[in-house]
């Protein structure tokens, strides 16, 4: 090559990284290049104080195994989004103020994902405008740069170009490298905090390898081989794709094994795993090996589960939240056509009744390379790597409506057309579409959740044929190409006029005072958003029009370049078509990425400081935490924004949440919540709270008791209650429970939040010497939990049905099978100590002196992994813990003085260091001996 020519490829090099840049730069650019955090969701809320939390654990003693303060303790390794193991979290120890690290660290998996599609493309010959246009579809389209806001899926986004790469190099060129490869980059996924993404690579590698054994290995002009060769040929491929798919998960599972390993043992314990019907042929087997052959009630109950409806609030539900409309496709045509989301509540979409819970607020990757991409789509007669990418975009979009089966078809029919009631229907809305035959199919599946992150997958594949297209369409004369732009433009600019006169009548019946426009003046008034105010219906006319003009400026724009490019065949025209796709999806998408002041993740939250300001809280040792009960209200935001819209509304919802801990931001405060949502829930943690709030006190604005019993509150030793203004936490038979405490002077109080001080919680650690004993319960069921909770919190009397909440300061309630004898004593208490020594993350130890037999209880979660160990005269043995009070530890001790002392130390995390310790050193030979065996062969070549 030339020099000429090289530097020619140098300067086509700098100006694509110049204009994928741009968008990215437009984007990311307000909280990059000022003292501003990322604001929007999880962003804010969840990862930033859990980032934040996990990078100050482990100076202080490792990686942080154990979180003691949600939920009285979860298991930290096991939930997947703290990415505790990621090598992408070395970005996170950066010598930098957390903020800066955090922006990085998301800014960085952009950039990533924009690189991987980029040498993607460049990888299938893609030419270095159309690699560069791919980069921008995929990495500052709507579908992944929202990610930001759930930074592990963004993780999982930014490594699923470098798996299609490696995918290809494995399944075309046969490579078994090509598969030790794609295991690595699954781990990455895995270890970052997306798992399902690692399933989806393993979904698209067999696709691939299906695609691929429908093409003959013969080439033009051969001779055909005999069947029974061409069968065996079959043969030999089929095994041959099948063992280096299974090479790659292999690796992958092993190489992230200190993270798989203790998921699945959480995830066995977590309302992922419990179900009331089963939800998968592999329950359902176990459903009926349980039951009697010939039991219609078993058969009833795998039909219900399979194809009914999914039972409100349990995981089966959850799994199909966040599912994709299939109305929302035109947002990929006309951006922000349904009018944007925030931060003033422009889109009218959402007053669709049927559009659920939204996971991007768009889909648009830009009008050209869709165009493009559908002009490649072909699932047959192309080549294997169109084909698969077509059937990619098509599979992973259909699958990403969810919720929108056939089943929900049959019951919109039903109910709008014969005016019936949809719960008549026998089936369940999400019945008969894609992403149901994979939660009812494949393996494990069903534990995931949120059908519309398969749009990444979709995402990829059009980008990639965007690409494709670019090339082929672009470098010789397309009328196709041309004919689609000017029809699209037309039809933009007819709907802009019919919008145009449709929302002028519209504001003419409101303003003139029209029955049918104080009809829809009152119903757009009642549709406010709790958290962004009213509807904004001029502002959604804006989106409107504005979507429609791009549109239409788009196309034309495109039309007189094409024709340009055509005539001319110059490189500058190239660029103008790059630079065209870099400001259409920059101006369509900028609004992405809100931001808030920094400082409002520096300061110590109001709540904080008032309880600080309230007194010491008594019987907390050195590295304790207060508790503290915060209402869960997922919709609790200040009657304020609903009644008016901000441009600075994201912000104040991330100080108003900062300032009534919600959820994390008492982590790194030593705050201690007794109720966070999180990625794992511990089964019996949930029916727990559920059980404890359906014998709570009734609260009139709520829709159904939100306060637990004070029994189970003070049973968790609970401090503090942060709670709406206006509630009262007082049951009908009992005074309050609880004392206001005042805000001191120069703290803010939250807008609509009070804060309560318990009255008699029981402390941390405490003593019983009555308790009753139940069996452990075994299989599956959700009833059987909620049923064995009431029983233990809310026992019946011994005369009539009613149920009393048990005196949990005096008895206990132990599931075991191990033998469990307690004298009765009457007068030995004040004699007798249960004092905390140590509190740490993974360690507790408790000096206990006990007159006669006792029952020790720690009200911290009780959870496979940790140890206990008793030091009685010098002597240490190990005990057993005990399921006590369904969710608390347990310890059973004869009389005398003792030193109980608890450790985290969970098998699952040891083997599965061991094994991915081994796993990446084996790798890591590998890569090593592959680089010698190329130098050699370059020394000999010379």
């Amino acid at each position: 090559m030339d020099q000429s020519s090289i530097r020619g490829r140098l300067r086509g090099t700098w100006a694509a990284v110049l204009l994928v840049a741009a968008p990215i730069l437009v984007l990311f650019g307000p909280v990059l290049l000022g003292d501003r955090s990322l604001a929007m969701r999880d962003a804010a809320h969840f990862y930033h104080p859990l980032l934040e939390w996990t990078c100050n654990r482990w100076p202080a003693g490792g990686p942080p195994l154990w979180n003691p303060y949600e939920n009285t303790g979860l298991p930290l390794l096991a939930d997947a989004s703290s990415s505790l193991f990621y090598p992408g979290r070395l970005l996170l120890a950066l010598p930098f103020e957390f903020t800066w690290r955090y922006k990085l660290y998301v800014v960085g998996h952009v950039v990533l994902a924009a690189f991987g599609a980029y040498l993607l493309a460049r990888h299938w010959q893609a030419s270095i405008p159309a690699a560069a246009a791919a980069a921008i579809a995929y990495s500052c389209g709507g579908v992944v740069v929202f990610q930001h806001a759930n930074v592990v899926f963004l993780v999982g986004a930014a490594w699923l170009p470098f798996a299609a790469w490696a995918i290809d190099r494995m399944l075309v060129n046969r490579s078994w490298l090509a598969a030790l490869t794609l295991g690595g980059v699954l781990a990455l996924m895995v270890l970052g905090g997306d798992p399902q993404m690692a399933y989806h690579a393993l979904l698209m590698a067999i696709i691939y390898a299906a695609v691929s054994l429908f093409r003959p290995d013969a080439s033009a002009g051969e001779t055909p081989a005999p069947p029974i060769d061409r069968r065996l040929s079959l043969a030999r491929r089929v095994c041959g794709h099948l063992t280096r798919i299974g090479l790659a998960a292999a690796c992958g599972f092993a190489l992230a094994a200190v993270q798989i390993l203790p998921s699945t043992e959480a995830a066995a314990t977590s309302d992922r795993s419990y179900y009331q019907c089963p939800r998968n042929i592999y329950e359902a087997a176990g459903y009926l090996a349980r039951r009697e052959g010939n039991d219609d009630n078993a058969l009833a109950g795998v039909a219900k589960g399979l194809f009914g409806q999914p039972e409100a609030t349990t995981h089966h539900e959850r799994t199909y939240e966040f599912s994709v409309p299939p109305w929302r496709l035109i947002e990929l045509i006309w951006p922000n056509i349904g009018g944007r989301m925030f931060p003033i509540h422009h889109r009218w979409m959402s007053l669709v009744p049927a559009e659920g819970r939204i996971w991007t607020p768009t889909l648009y990757l830009g009008l050209l390379p869709l165009l493009l991409a559908l002009g490649q789509w072909r699932f047959r007669r192309s080549d294997p790597v169109c084909v698969w990418l077509s059937w990619l975009l098509l599979l992973f979009t259909l699958g990403s409506f969810g919720w929108y089966g056939l089943g929900w078809c049959a019951r919109e029919v039903y109910a709008t057309s014969l005016a019936g009631n949809p719960d008549d229907v026998p089936i369940g809305s999400p019945v008969g579409g894609l992403y149901w035959l994979l939660v009812t199919f494949l393996p494990a599946y069903v534990k995931f959740r949120y059908p519309a992150k398969l749009l990444v997958v979709a995402a990829l594949a059009a980008s990639q044929l965007a690409a494709r297209g670019w090339d082929r369409s672009l470098s010789t004369p397309s009328p196709r190409l041309l004919t689609c732009l000017k029809i699209l433009a037309v039809m933009s600019l007819g709907l802009l006029v019919a919008c145009w006169l449709g929302f002028s009548w519209l504001d003419h019946a409101i303003d003139a005072g029209q029955p049918l426009g104080k009809q829809i003046s009152a119903w757009l008034t009642r549709q406010a958003d709790a958290s962004l105010g009213p509807f904004d219906l001029l502002g959604s006319q804006r989106d409107v029009y504005l979507a429609l003009l791009q549109a239409v400026v788009v196309c034309v724009a495109a039309h007189w370049l094409c024709k340009r490019l055509w005539h001319d065949d110059r490189a500058t025209w190239q660029w103008g078509m790059l630079a065209l796709v870099a400001i259409d999806v920059a101006l369509a998408n900028y609004w992405l990425v809100p931001t808030a002041p920094a400082d409002i993740w520096r300061r110590s939250p109001s709540a904080i400081e008032a309880m600080g300001a309230s007194g010491p809280v008594p019987s907390l040792a050195l590295g304790d935490a207060p508790r503290v009960y915060r209402a869960s209200l997922m919709r609790w935001r200040p009657a304020s924004f609903s009644v008016s819209g901000k441009n600075d509304r994201l912000s104040r919802i991330a100080a108003w949440e900062r300032d009534s801990l919600f959820p994390k931001y008492g982590l790194n405060h030593g705050i201690s919540l007794v109720e966070s949502y999180g990625s794992l829930k511990p089964v019996d943690w949930e029916s727990f709270f559920a059980v404890a709030k359906s014998y709570g006190p009734r609260v009139a604005e709520a829709r159904a008791s939100e306060m637990p019993h004070p029994a189970a509150l003070r049973l968790l030793a609970t401090h503090f209650l942060i709670l709406p203004r206006g509630w009262q936490p007082a049951l009908a038979n009992e005074p309050l429970f609880a004392t206001p405490v005042a805000f001191p002077p120069g703290v803010p109080r939250p807008e609509g939040a009070a804060l309560w001080r318990m009255v008699d919680a029981l402390p941390r650690a405490w003593i019983v010497h009555r308790a009753m004993k139940m069996p452990p319960l075994t299989g599956r069921s959700l009833a059987a939990v909620d049923e064995r909770t009431r029983d233990v919190l809310f026992p019946l009397a011994e005369e009539g049905d009613q149920r009393r909440p048990r005196d949990f300061g005096s008895s206990a309630v132990v599931e075991t099978d191990l033998p469990l004898t307690l004298p009765q004593v009457a007068d030995s208490q004040a004699r007798e100590v249960c004092r905390i020594t140590e509190y740490q993350p993974q360690r507790v130890e408790i000096d206990v002196t006990l007159a006669s037999p006792g029952l020790v209880i720690l009200s911290d979660a009780y959870a496979p992994g940790w140890t206990a160990t008793v030091e009685t005269d010098g002597t240490t043995r190990t005990v057993d813990i005990l399921r006590t009070n369904r969710i608390c530890r347990g310890i059973l001790l004869p009389a005398g003085e003792h030193r109980i002392t608890y450790a985290y130390r969970p098998l699952s995390f040891r083997y599965g260091a061991w094994m991915s310790g081994a796993a990446w050193a084996a790798l890591s030979i590998i890569c090593l001996c592959r680089v010698a065996s190329k130098r050699k062969l370059m020394h000999r070549d010379e």
